[in-house]
């Protein structure tokens, strides 16, 4: 084969494979050993970047697509061979900072596969050299993002990856444990930084996305809100409350709640704030997060019940939480906590009417419990069972609606 000649072969093969065949079984099998093989060439990596690099109508999502696993399946198994130099290293990392900044089409035109594979890719080069052979990663990247929404998104993404995979992942990892130590040390000593890009991206996307809302331009601006909701929601579980307070996730969260377009992510990113540990002294953020979510839960507007049901249960999966863990701390002799107790019971008895009996059981248990939390409390009861009184009335009446 000429080097033009096996490329033609190669991105024949790949079409071939991806389309499904048409010929015999035999046919098939050549073209997928052929993919497969192909990996195995030293220059494999030059040909996969001339198609990541060259503009052309051959190079179609899933020819791309090949090219991403060629670079990774070089990256996996050349990485730590002697023949792979500190020179080599240097160059696959300037080539993939090449590659987030151009290699990928617009935020809306890219395919979610070619994406997430980029990013892969990226991240599999991180967990091998951040922050140790790479000191200025994140700077590159903060300014890499810095390009516009599609740039943003997979930097974002890539945040998101090595989180996930490196302090998450505790029993899928693939990263050794020593480097994931090394790795979750860098992460919380750049915390303050990150949280700052973070609330950077958040606030320019939903500024973007409001000031362009109804027109087709605000779609890229809600596909980063969304990616950066998701992202964020892998660095609540785990860093000190000073990142949550400074990142103002809850706020956040709570007034997107009613925007149809990124509301799924925000009640995630809210499950995840409701889950995590918040001891004594985070009681401010408990009494914000209680607050925020009343507030927005008295102003979402209605929705078709039928529409809104995976929305509305996992609202009312965050409700149920936060009023188990959170609700029974308040106190009926601090100012505005009484009114905030009767205003989120309100916001259970609404959340009760809704017809599917799955969502209702998230809540029925909660009731309960703030009930008999209210009979109980030993430092004020009867102050709590004044504060829940005026309610009695609706209780019944919700309760004989629903069981």
């Amino acid at each position: 084969h000429t080097v033009e000649g096996l490329y033609r072969s190669l991105i024949g093969a790949v079409e071939y494979v991806n389309s499904g065949g048409g010929g015999s079984a035999e046919e098939f099998g050549a073209a997928q050993e052929f993919c497969v093989s192909f990996w195995d060439r030293g220059d494999a990596a030059d040909y996969a970047r001339y198609i990541l690099n060259t503009p052309a109508e051959e190079h179609t999502d899933p020819v791309r697509h090949y090219a991403l696993q060629t670079l990774e399946h070089t990256l996996k198994r050349q990485w730590n061979l002697p023949s792979f130099g500190d020179d080599a290293k240097a160059a696959f990392k300037a080539s993939l900072m090449e590659l987030l900044a151009t290699g990928t089409r617009g935020i809306l035109d890219e395919a979610a596969y070619v994406k997430q594979k980029v990013v892969v890719v990226a991240s599999e080069a991180v967990k091998r050299e951040w922050p140790q052979r790479w000191g200025t990663l994140l700077d590159d990247l903060f300014a890499l993002a810095q390009s516009g929404p599609a740039q943003s998104e997979l930097v974002v993404m890539l945040l998101h990856d090595v989180c996930e995979d490196c302090v998450l992942s505790e029993f899928n990892s693939t990263v050794p444990v020593a480097r994931r130590n090394e790795i979750l040390q860098a992460l919380n000593s750049c915390l303050d930084d990150i949280c700052g890009f973070f609330v950077s991206i958040l606030e320019q996307s939903y500024k973007a996305y409001r000031e362009l809302a109804g027109t087709a331009e605000a779609a890229p601006h809600v596909a980063l809100l969304n990616a950066t909701l998701a992202a964020v929601g892998a660095f609540v579980p785990w860093p000190p409350v000073d990142f949550l307070r400074n990142l103002q996730c809850v706020a956040m969260a709570t007034s997107l709640l009613a925007d149809e377009a990124v509301r799924m992510n925000a009640v995630d990113l809210l499950l995840l704030v409701a889950d995590r540990k918040l001891g004594p002294e985070a009681r401010d953020l408990r009494l914000d997060l209680v607050a925020s979510l009343v507030g927005a839960c008295e102003t979402l507007p209605e929705g078709d019940p039928a529409e809104d049901y995976t929305f509305h249960k996992r609202l009312c999966r965050v409700v149920a939480l936060v009023g188990n863990k959170f609700l029974l701390t308040l106190r009926a002799d601090a100012p505005g906590e009484a009114d905030l107790m009767l205003r989120f019971v309100r916001v259970v008895l609404n959340l009760l009417q809704h017809p599917s009996p799955m969502i209702t059981s998230f809540l029925l248990g909660l009731l309960a419990v703030l009930l008999e939390g209210a009979q109980e409390d030993p430092s004020c009861p009867m102050k709590r069972i004044a504060v829940l009184a005026p309610l009695a009335a609706d209780v019944c009446r919700v309760l004989r609606q629903t069981l």
